[in-house]
């Protein structure tokens, strides 16, 4: 009687390392540690005899989110009690306390291939996962979780189980076929394990699971020697161990080597990106240079034309300074010149109001000594005649004089407003004007002598008539001498009044002059005022364009430090990464 004893499954976590370089999880499954343990539990139970049947292989769970920890659910290790029925060991998977099932290799070729699926599953996660997938359901739509593959794990006990009471009906006496089934058995787990890490989600693991079904189907073979079939399972795990690991350093080589190359090609990168950077660096240095030296060169332009600004300010200002007191002196001699050709206008107004009083007196006493002596009226009224043409010829002469005095002030009008090429011109026209007036003068005066003469005849005529007149003729005597006395003062006062007309001319011409000098000064000076004015103006705008280039220097300058900053502290990570990737490989090459 064989009693069997079941063992509950249990949830056991497979310890795995995971390697991260470059931001992307590498996840290697610690296999060898796990085929130790299985190992040493096999020896254990083959000395109790008892058989240890691995139920499933690893079903990898990618669980942290920062891919740095990767737990393998195992499903449970079911262990069950065996004994000899008919000179045979009997495997069973049923519950059955009193089972007395015949064993077969169907059910354990069963198991096996559903071992084969589960870890193709995993291999195909973690291509996927190694090729750069994004998207976490893609990669997790096939893994449930640890409850579910503990039921999931029952219901394979269960159909396990079905699979070995339908088999168990058959005979089982086909030793021939099995050894053949063995190579097939063979070449399709060399064909597997060649493609599991090839394979993906699409078309593959449809193509796997036809080639296991078809497998299945057509394996159908007879239960052997249980020696033989341990041996040969023995020899097989060892073979697919090997096999695995000689495909893990395959797998660690091409990782390396693509690693190698990535951090290659990022060197290559951080290499170039530091030649660019030192270029742009010594483009800057040199704009700075350049706008150093412009800098320079515009400080030295500003400093000369200042300096000649302020020797021309100088000199512009020792030259007024010159002008000044002359402009002042002249001034005052006009102020005089004018002051005394009004005192003689004044006094030549008293003289000839004067003589209008005498004239008025005499043609008074005229008409008196007119109205005593009949004959005396005659004489009078001829020598009142003569005295009126006297006077015509006086108040001609003034008029004349007036029409001269017009004259001149118009000359000297236009004489001002004449270019200084035309002056001579104008002077010897103004003396021959002088001169035509001085003979006009003279014919008056030769005309009032000839006049006197005439009177004197008269008077010589008309003595023995006046004998009695002594008294009037001596007043007529007196107004004559007063007015001769008058003429004369008339005469060098209008003398002295052209001389005066002559120095005010020319007084007035120096004025003109020197006005025209200071004008031409204050003109220089303003336009100087000016050139300073936009030479001030030209250096603001240049030390607010210098402010402005420094500015940019400083703005270059801290860019430069930045990006050198940049640039040591990207160097900085470039060395850590290095050695870390270089820790990494070592470690790896370790293992």
């Amino acid at each position: 009687m064989v009693t069997g004893k079941s063992i509950p499954p249990q949830q056991k976590s497979v310890p795995s390392s995971t390697n991260v370089a470059f931001g992307r999880g590498i996840t290697t499954i610690t296999r060898r540690k796990q085929q130790q343990q299985l190992n040493e539990k096999q020896n254990y139970l083959n000395k109790n005899n008892k058989t240890i049947i691995r139920r499933s292989g690893s079903a990898g769970q990618l669980a942290d989110n920062n891919r740095r920890e990767s737990t393998i659910s195992t499903s449970a290790v079911s262990i069950f009690n065996t004994s000899t029925q008919n000179s045979r060991k009997v495997v069973c998977n049923c519950r059955n306390g009193n089972c007395k099932c015949v064993p077969s290799m169907a059910f354990l070729e069963g198991v096996y291939v559903q071992n084969l699926q589960t870890q193709i599953e995993v291999l195909e996660l973690e291509n996927a996962y190694l090729r750069g997938a994004t998207d976490r359901g893609a990669l997790f739509a096939k893994q449930p979780t640890t409850e579910d593959n503990y039921y999931n794990n029952i219901q394979k006990q269960r159909n396990s189980s079905n699979l070995f009471n339908n088999y168990e009906k058959r005979k089982i006496n086909k030793k021939e076929e099995f050894g053949d089934k063995k190579e097939e058995i063979l070449l399709n787990n060399l064909l597997l394990k060649k493609e599991k890490r090839v394979g993906f989600f699409n078309g593959e693991n449809e193509k796997r699971k036809e080639i296991i079904k078809d497998w299945e189907e057509s394996f159908d073979y007879s239960g052997g020697d249980d020696s033989d079939n341990n041996n040969w399972k023995r020899r097989n795990e060892e073979r697919n161990i090997k096999e695995e690991e000689e495909e893990e350093k395959r797998f660690l080589i091409l990782e390396r080597r693509k690693e190698k190359k990535e951090f290659e090609e990022r060197e290559d990168l951080v290499k170039q990106e530091i030649r660019i950077k030192e270029a742009e660096i010594s483009r800057i240095k040199g704009e700075r240079q350049e706008l150093e030296r412009k800098l320079r060169l515009a400080e030295g332009k500003m400093s000369d034309e200042r300096r000649s600004l302020h020797t021309e300010n100088v000199e512009l200002q020792r030259r007024l300074e010159g002008l000044t007191p002359l402009l002042a002196e002249k001034e005052t001699k006009l102020i005089k010149l004018e002051q005394e050709i009004e005192i003689l206008n004044n006094k030549l107004k008293q003289q000839i109001k004067e003589i209008e009083n005498l004239k008025i007196n005499l043609e008074e006493k005229l008409k008196e000594n007119l109205k005593q002596k009949s004959e005396g009226e005659r004489i009078e009224q001829r020598f009142k005649l003569n005295i009126e043409t006297l006077n015509n010829e006086l108040e001609e002469s003034k008029i004349r004089e007036a029409d001269l005095e017009r004259e001149l002030s118009e000359t000297k009008i236009k004489s001002e407003q004449r270019e200084a090429s035309y002056r001579r011109e104008e002077h010897e026209r103004y003396q021959r004007v002088i001169d035509e007036l001085n003979e006009q003068l003279q014919q008056t005066n030769e005309r009032f002598e000839r006049s006197e003469r005439e009177r004197n005849e008269a008077e010589i005529k008309i003595d023995e008539l006046r004998q009695k007149n002594d008294i009037l003729e001596m007043e007529l005597e007196l107004a004559h001498d007063k007015m001769s006395q008058q003429q004369e003062t008339s005469r060098t006062l209008e003398e002295k009044q052209r001389e005066l007309h002559l120095q005010e001319k020319e007084h007035r011409s120096a004025q003109v002059r020197a006005q025209r000098e200071l004008e031409a000064l204050q003109s220089l000076s303003q336009s100087l005022a000016n050139e300073n004015k936009g030479l001030r103006e030209e250096r603001a705008d240049l030390e607010e364009r210098i402010g402005e280039l420094t500015e940019m220097l400083n703005i270059r300058e801290n860019r430069v430090k930045r990006a050198a900053e940049l640039i040591n502290e990207f160097l900085e990570r470039y060395r850590l990464t290095s050695g870390r990737l270089k820790q990494q490989i070592g470690r790896q090459a370790e293992e």
